[in-house]
């Protein structure tokens, strides 16, 4: 009996005497890259797709025309020729992180704002070369697509906040269209490129909620062009899930465009635009 019971203990032992040896043993290699990469990566995904709504108010004026009329004035749309001064627009965005160090960022985005009109004139109105008389039922259509793809580099980037800089490029489509039955109908359709420099902030406050901060900014003066944006984002992000969240979000972007010809690459029209709007923004959030 004493024989079975000392070859249990020994038996029990060796068994407990193996499962420490295993637990100190090295990782292996998997593991072992396994584990860089959570140091690496954080709280922070590699890619990141936001798909929304945002409640914006416009400001827009237009001046667009070759004759002396057209060019001396400056159009306030909203107001003038009765474009809508609130609306709801759809949008995308995400970005990608890439790179041994996932400091390395590229980002995207793509926003539509269409809006179209009809109003009796109230007053005289100067558009292109022309003067819209009072009395006049004008059919107006004023379309504004933002396409956004940067690169940025995360200067910081740690367990609690990732700070980066980069440059961009913002593309323009801009369509307005006017029509009325005295002096007949009139276009114009331009697309604005225009590079921006970036500075963009992310702070995890805890493992599933986020703070995101961006800021896009460009002034240029040639010749006879002139342009300039501002856009910035402030946005609080839950993870209720661990690949969807959802955010809420306050963007501002202001453009400004005047040319007086072909001094701007790729710009090729005479007179000025100036859209801005301020929105809150309600996305879902996809990430891995």
């Amino acid at each position: 009996m004493k024989k079975v019971i000392w070859i249990f203990v020994i038996m029990v032992f060796s068994f407990c005497f193996s499962q420490t040896v295993l637990a100190q043993e090295p990782e292996t290699p998997d593991e072992q890259k396994e584990e860089t990469e959570k140091k690496i990566v954080g709280p922070w995904r590699n890619f990141n797709l936001d798909l929304g709504v945002s409640l914006v108010n416009l400001d827009s004026s237009v001046r667009l025309g070759l004759g002396n009329v057209g060019v001396g004035f400056s159009v306030d749309v909203e107001d003038a020729l009765g474009l809508d001064s609130s609306d709801t627009i759809f949008f995308g965005r995400g970005f990608y992180r890439f790179g041994k160090t996932r400091r390395h960022r590229f980002d995207f985005g793509y926003g539509a704002y269409r809006r179209d009109s009809s109003k009796l004139l109230s007053s005289d109105v100067p558009i292109f070369d022309l003067i819209l008389p009072a009395n006049t039922t004008v059919q107006t259509e004023f379309n504004f697509d933002i396409i956004r793809a940067g690169y940025s580099y995360s200067l910081l980037k740690d367990d609690r906040m990732d700070l980066g800089i980069g440059a961009g490029l913002y593309v323009m489509p801009i369509e307005f269209k006017f029509s009325s039955s005295v002096k007949g109908a009139k276009s114009e359709e331009i697309t604005a490129p225009l590079p921006v420099l970036t500075l963009r902030g992310d702070f995890a406050i805890t493992k599933k909620l986020f703070l995101r901060a961006s800021w896009d900014i460009f002034y240029l003066s040639i010749g006879d062009f002139q342009g300039s944006i501002m856009s910035a984002l402030l946005a609080i992000e839950y993870n209720f899930w661990k690949n969807v969240g959802f955010g809420l979000g306050y963007s501002d972007f202001r453009v400004h465009v005047e040319a007086q010809g072909s001094d701007y690459p790729g710009l090729n029209f005479v007179g000025d635009i100036d859209f801005q709007y301020r929105g809150l923004q309600l996305y879902t959030k996809i990430s891995f």
